[in-house]
């Protein structure tokens, strides 16, 4: 089975566990938690990181859903987590999630980028905001989920509003 290391990671050179900081990664995935923390959101981000000389996602363009992805990866904190699905072949082949609880967490499996204390920052921010806008209009997810996509790139576009009050709109969260 082939493993696929988060941006920010690689397999080249000799490195704990097999991962190795890919230095010039490091510094955008550092760069993602420090705009965070100074109070950009997801989307912003991503269109500060297309703009001008950067190196790429692993998607070759960021997005709000990629750069959240990166802030709420544990691996960057030097955390490994495993035992997150189950599998009974017999009665069914796909994989089950399991309950949180039941996860199995390797602190220190491989080198950090960011410290601990920065991602838990993040991780209460990210709550804080998750809180502040909660999604309020349900009959346009519903109805819209999957059937809307944009008409220059393809990707599906997504429900947002600016403030959590105005009227939602969709956008595909490719910036130019």
């Amino acid at each position: 089975m082939k493993y696929l290391f988060p941006f920010g990671y690689t397999k080249e050179g000799v490195a704990k566990n097999g991962w190795n900081i890919d230095i010039n990664a490091a510094v955008i995935v550092r760069r993602i938690f420090d705009m965070y923390i100074e109070g950009m959101r997801p989307y912003s981000i991503a269109g500060e990181l297309n703009d001008g000389d950067r190196l790429y996602s692993k998607e070759k363009i960021w997005t709000a859903s990629s750069v959240y992805k990166v802030l709420k990866n544990r691996a960057y904190a030097g955390e490994l987590i495993t035992g997150k699905t189950k599998n009974n072949l017999l009665s069914n082949p796909k994989a089950q999630p399991k309950e949180k609880d039941k996860w199995i967490v390797h602190k220190g499996h491989h080198p950090t980028i960011i410290d601990n204390f920065l991602f838990e920052r993040v991780r209460l921010k990210m709550l804080e905001h998750k809180k502040a806008s909660p999604n309020q209009d349900f009959l346009y997810d519903d109805f819209f989920c999957g059937k809307v996509f944009c008409g220059l790139c393809g990707r599906k576009m997504k429900r947002k509003t600016y403030d959590g009050k105005t009227k939602p709109f969709f956008d595909s969260e490719l910036l130019y």
